[in-house]
């Protein structure tokens, strides 16, 4: 998947149940569950994306984060299935209305592996030990252009720009500008 959007979801943005999801300079944005839910695992790469959730009128966004991470599916109390997973989440940005909007959860019974590099989170202070985090920014906000209106182009206050990714050579953004100087999120600066 490359320079995508996907908005206005009253379920998921993608699921991935065991998927294998190469997506790059995509937004997700205003879905009513996850913007991003990796279930049971799979091999899954996102790089240069921005997942968002603030809510509308239409779209409550009050309790589900804006991106989930796991490495099992439980059914029910007693039944639980499991699948390896390797991901990874490069130049991404995952904000919105929540305290964290990220959620990464593992079990034993099964290999793990989360890289997230030089991206932008809302996060809270649970870091699980399969998550391995390089020039992370936690907590700040990206100062997205007009959230309330869909438009998540950064400002020029943001955090997220430029240099706190790592360079992209060869990749647009949304708007078709060649990442240069390692800009985080779906839109360069």
């Amino acid at each position: 998947m490359n320079r995508s959007v996907i908005k206005n979801s009253i379920g998921f943005g993608i699921f991935s149940w065991q998927g294998n999801v190469n997506a790059t300079s995509c937004l997700f944005h205003t879905t009513g569950s996850q913007a991003l839910a990796i279930v049971q695992g799979g091999n899954d790469t996102f790089t240069s994306c921005t997942f968002a959730n603030y809510g509308t009128a239409q779209l409550n966004h009050n309790s589900e984060p804006t991106v989930a991470i796991l490495n099992y599916f439980r059914i029910d109390q007693n039944t639980i299935y499991f699948g390896n997973l390797n991901a990874a989440l490069n130049n991404c940005i995952v904000y919105g209305s929540l305290d964290s909007e990220i959620v990464c959860d593992t079990s034993v019974r099964a290999n793990a592996s989360l890289r997230v590099n030089n991206c932008l989170l809302k996060m809270g202070d649970v870091r699980e030990p399969f998550v391995h985090f390089s020039n992370t920014l936690f907590n700040q906000d990206p100062m997205f252009k007009d959230e309330n209106k869909g438009d998540f182009h950064l400002t020029s206050g943001s955090p997220s720009v430029p240099g706190s990714g790592s360079f992209a050579g060869g990749l647009l953004d949304l708007d078709g500008k060649p990442f240069a100087d390692g800009d985080v999120g779906c839109y360069k600066k």
